[in-house]
């Protein structure tokens, strides 16, 4: 019996010390691809609530009482965390993080292309950037708004974000870590011509405006686009 307990002593104290030590590099992928919040309290006889529903929007880390956490921002919905371990570093990616030991630097997230090229959208005109094309509004996810000559915007629809990024090209590690918003962005005041967004299919990708031809009615915008 004495030898048996001796055993046994080993093996956990051999699991104890392979729990605490960090992978050397660890892909952690976001729980849920849809998430729902709703209400838990009992409601009186002939009411009842509709659950709030989005899919994954977006991926961040963030400082939470001093303790970095990992963030997937599922829209309106919920937002589900989890702290980043001791020992470790982790950067956001699309759809979840790469973790790595923090005495060596965390893998650079990186993708395939989903689709790039150039295209053109008319002023007041919705696009899609996953297609990379004009699109009818119901299925589109940015609305490219021509209030008056001079003052115009890029206005995501649906789950899509976007965020003005200056004058170099943020690549993909650029736009997975850069802040994103609902909010319609003007255009004429976010110099450099590229911006990062997120699609309606949750995808992260860059553009650069190329021009905008104003000669033409409606005016007519050409874009370069990646997206990931």
């Amino acid at each position: 019996m004495r030898m048996l307990l001796g055993g046994l002593g080993a093996v956990v104290s051999l699991f104890l010390i392979t729990a605490q030590t960090p992978a050397a590099a660890e892909a952690v992928n976001c729980p849920l691809t849809t998430a729902q919040r709703g209400i838990t309290n009992s409601l009186p006889s002939g009411w009842y609530t509709t659950p709030v529903r989005s899919r994954l929007t977006e991926t961040r880390i963030m400082n939470i009482g001093g303790q970095q956490t990992m963030a997937c921002v599922y829209g309106d919905a919920v937002t589900v965390l989890r702290e980043i371990p001791a020992g470790q570093v982790c950067t956001a990616r699309s759809g979840g993080f790469e973790c790595g030991s923090a005495s060596a630097p965390a893998p650079t997230p990186t993708s395939e292309v989903h689709g790039s090229g150039t295209f053109s959208v008319r002023g007041s005109y919705h696009f899609d950037l996953d297609a990379g094309a004009e699109a009818p509004r119901a299925s589109s996810e940015f609305w490219y708004e021509v209030v008056r000559d001079g003052e115009s915007y890029f206005a995501p629809r649906g789950a899509a974000r976007i965020a003005a990024m200056g004058a170099s090209a943020p690549g993909y590690a650029g736009c997975t870590s850069a802040t994103l918003t609902a909010t319609r962005t003007r255009i004429e005041t976010a110099s450099g011509g590229w911006f990062c967004f997120r699609t309606n299919e949750g995808r992260i990708g860059q553009f650069h405006i190329d021009g905008v031809d104003r000669v033409t009615r409606p005016a007519r915008m050409t874009i370069t686009y990646s997206t990931w």
